[in-house]
């Protein structure tokens, strides 16, 4: 995700896992709404998205910018593609980065560890945010939320202000902070709150008996405005691990 933090413009690059297009096509219903059709077979949804498939993953951009051009779009859909496609790996994918991640520009930083741990088996994103708490943080209705592999996302409806909460669950979650960390972006620790916990402007990231869960909101306001919902949704998240 990259983000003017003057403006809180934004935007966001999500890759699916590995055979959630498997037939070749998107869903026939699109999660954010009705759908318009684009070139090369993307197609634009309500909230700045655009849905488009590499391989047999489905993925998708969101652009939050009140002149979003969806020429660009297009554009920098035709980067993703390429780059993937010449990624050099099965996956397409580059080396490193972990299934329905968010794709930030930057590869994740090399493990030192020859034989990492077993992962401990992951929780359902969805059954870690509620309808409720993810209503109250965005401050707006929100549809009911999509779950992808290890994420959950709820979206407000096309009628609404631009919101989402985004729920990462797993490795994702974890690279996402360490990524952060490499571009340079500032944490603040949240004591008490799990095993560790770290929050910068609209994320927040929890660590507890192994499980590594993030939390992002998106919203146009001044992050200073979110910062204590976030942490206090982190501390009841933590309390679900």
């Amino acid at each position: 995700m990259w983000e003017n933090p003057d403006t809180y413009h934004s935007v966001t690059v999500s890759i699916g896992g590995p055979g959630t297009a498997a037939s070749g096509e998107l869903p026939t219903e699109s999660a954010y709404g009705e759908t318009e059709p684009g070139p090369d077979g993307i197609r634009f949804a309500p909230g700045g998205f655009a849905e488009f498939i590499v391989g047999d993953r489905a993925c998708e951009v969101q652009v939050v910018a009140p002149d979003a051009d969806r020429d660009v779009t297009v554009e920098l859909i035709g980067l993703i593609r390429n780059r993937m496609s010449t990624a050099g790996t099965s996956t397409g994918l580059p080396s490193g980065f972990p299934d329905d991640s968010a794709v930030t520009g930057q590869a994740p930083p090399a493990s030192t560890e020859t034989e990492p741990p077993a992962a401990p088996a992951l929780i359902n994103a969805c059954d870690l945010v509620t309808q409720q708490e993810a209503e109250q943080l965005a401050g707006t209705p929100l549809d009911a939320p999509r779950q992808v592999e290890a994420t959950c996302t709820f979206t407000s409806p096309p009628s609404g202000p631009t919101a989402q909460v985004e729920v990462f669950v797993g490795p994702g979650a974890k690279k996402i902070l360490d990524i952060n960390r490499e571009l340079g972006h500032e944490f603040r620790e949240l004591r008490g709150v799990g095993d560790e916990a770290y929050a910068e402007d609209n994320n927040v990231y929890v660590h507890t008996s192994g499980q590594w869960v993030s939390i992002r909101l998106v919203l146009l306001n001044d992050p200073a405005e979110n910062r204590q919902p976030l942490e206090d949704l982190a501390r009841v998240v933590a309390g679900r691990l």
